[in-house]
């Protein structure tokens, strides 16, 4: 699959006004990151470019909707730093108090805290529930194998069980048979990673 559709393969495209929310990984602060010529960029950059064009040098790529994971070209602009504050500004979305001595403004990690957080502020931007992307599109999900870290198959998973609930076996034993460590080994055993499989 070529990186255009690989990246669109990620997106939930909605409707043509609507956000269009980011499917796989994001930063801690809402931003889909995608692996892009080379390095990590952030979703929205990357959408923006494949839809609309380069990003001119020194603008940051904006958006109408506020929504950090939305991908939809509609949604996107390019603009200024100072462009980008003051449209913050205008949407009454400053998450720290006025005044340039305030701690808030200082850190900007703590403003995002407490009841100033985004999912406080905007709790219906969360996707939650049957809007989560793994509800709405669960076959984009890469479980067992199909995923690109596994380093054990389904089958593997069922046989460290039963080795394991024959009462013979130590988890650090069951670890070294299959290449794992023994915390992992330890998850997958008791259910807590490869749930889906029996």
């Amino acid at each position: 699959m070529d990186t255009e559709n690989r990246f669109w393969a990620k997106v939930n495209k909605l409707g043509e006004n609507e956000c269009w929310p980011w499917m796989a990984s994001k930063s801690q602060r809402g931003y889909g990151v995608f692996g892009f010529r080379g390095t990590i960029w952030k979703a929205h950059r990357v959408a923006y470019t494949m839809a609309i064009g380069e990003i001119p040098s020194g603008l940051l790529v904006c958006h109408k909707c506020d929504n950090p994971s939305c991908c939809n070209p509609a949604h996107l602009w390019a603009g200024t730093s100072s462009d980008n504050n003051r449209d913050r500004s205008i949407k009454g979305r400053n998450n720290h108090p006025k005044g340039d001595n305030h701690p808030l403004r200082k850190n900007p990690k703590l403003a995002a805290r407490g009841d100033r957080n985004g999912a406080r502020l905007y709790p219906d931007r969360l996707a939650r529930g049957d809007r989560h992307g793994s509800r709405l599109h669960p076959e984009r999900l890469k479980r067992g194998s199909n995923h690109h870290s596994a380093k054990v198959s389904e089958g593997d998973v069922r046989q460290m069980r039963l080795i394991h609930s024959m009462g013979n076996a130590t988890y650090t034993s069951i670890a070294k048979k299959f290449g794992l460590s023994r915390p992992t080994t330890a998850k997958i055993v008791k259910r807590l990673l490869w749930t889906h499989v029996a």
